[in-house]
């Protein structure tokens, strides 16, 4: 779902209608199965039942939203936007939960199934892309999105207190720590982190200078 999102978005951005109605075509007729908006996060074409795990990834859902935003801009057409709305509100009820360390706080699930533990919530840094939940919040009025885009900002301040942001961490009571059975490298997810602050405009922030001092 994250190379049908990141597709979709290149469409658009690129001017290729007819590519972006192709890929969005495919992706809701062989993804969006769920029931609730939301795409299933892998296909296999070789086996029997080429979607054997409904369970969704939150990045997919969102980029692929955003080129539904953009989409309805560029292309200006309306039913884009209503799928967009759809995304979102799945996302905001589904994959946006409680900081176990501050209520005050939200995170942004990596998927709806699987990551919600008794005593912590586990979290990818690399899965937050400030401009496009910011974007996406505007558009559609789901503003969950763009106050967890807020609280993650927050997030990847402190952990780049101590260096680069690692692929994955987990989130209790006492704080942030390293995710249990996970990466805790900063590796090839979390090269994604500078990224997309880079391109939501957030050049000053530290997870970007602590990557470059890799």
């Amino acid at each position: 779902s994250e190379g049908q999102g990141y597709g979709a978005l290149l469409a658009t951005e690129f001017g290729d209608e007819e590519a972006f109605n192709r890929i969005i075509a495919w992706t809701d007729s062989a993804l969006a199965i769920r029931g609730d908006g939301l795409l299933a996060w892998r296909y296999l074409p070789d086996q029997a039942n080429p979607v054997p795990d409904l369970n969704n990834a939150s990045d997919g859902d969102l980029f692929y939203a955003w080129a539904h935003v953009r989409a309805s801009q560029r292309f200006a057409n309306s039913a884009h936007l209503q799928r967009a709305q759809q995304l979102a509100a799945a996302l905001a009820d589904r994959c946006i939960v409680p900081s176990r360390e501050n209520a005050a706080e939200t995170v942004f699930l990596p998927a709806a199934q699987g990551f919600v533990h008794e005593d912590r919530v586990v979290f990818n840094p690399s899965y937050i892309m400030p401009l496009a939940m910011r974007e996406l919040a505007s558009a559609t009025g789901v503003i969950e999105l763009a106050m967890t885009a807020q609280h993650a900002e927050a997030m990847l301040l402190r952990l780049a207190d101590t260096g680069p942001v690692p692929d994955w961490v987990q989130v209790t009571a006492s704080g942030l720590a390293p995710a249990n059975g996970f990466s805790t490298d900063a590796g090839y997810e979390a090269m994604r982190v500078p990224l997309y602050l880079v391109w939501s405009g957030l050049n000053r922030h530290p997870a970007v200078t602590q990557m470059m001092r890799v």
